[in-house]
């Protein structure tokens, strides 16, 4: 890894990946088991969590990274790399449960948006593009 480059890796196996499905699954027992409620409700619930389930089994991993030359991700369903220099400005819109979505405006006018599933916290991604000299932009301002 060159020297200055941030580097983030997302694992889906995580304690608050694992707390999600336990509380998803344990509610849909408690309205089975403790109040009696129809089948068909719980049911829903279980199949809500299997998505979750089936990325704890195979641990998807996500990573993102911001070299002194360029900011690259990486997602089980894709991947992209943008040049710096091409960065106009980064725009963070935070959201209900504290994270935050990127999105960067880049010089030819295109505004593209990095994955959610393989960002930092917003605080250190804020702190990683401001090292770098790239403007930020927070909440819900237009990109211009």
């Amino acid at each position: 890894m060159p020297e200055g480059t941030y580097q983030h890796v997302a694992r889906a196996r995580s304690a608050r990946g694992v707390l999600a499905l336990a509380a998803t699954w344990g509610c849909a027992l408690f309205l089975l088991l403790g109040l009696g409620a129809l089948p068909v409700i719980t049911l829903v619930l279980f199949v809500a969590g299997i998505p979750l389930a089936y990325d704890l089994i195979r641990d998807r991993q996500s990573q993102f990274e911001i070299s002194p030359d360029t900011l690259s991700w990486e997602v089980p369903n894709g991947s992209g790399e943008v040049a710096l220099a091409s960065v106009v400005q980064a725009h963070l819109t935070f959201r209900l449960d504290l994270s935050a979505k990127l999105g960067l405006r880049l010089t030819d006018g295109r505004l593209i948006t990095v994955p959610l599933s393989c960002l930092p916290g917003p605080h250190r991604l804020e702190r990683a593009l401001l090292d770098r000299n790239i403007k930020v932009v927070r909440g819900r301002q237009p990109l211009g």
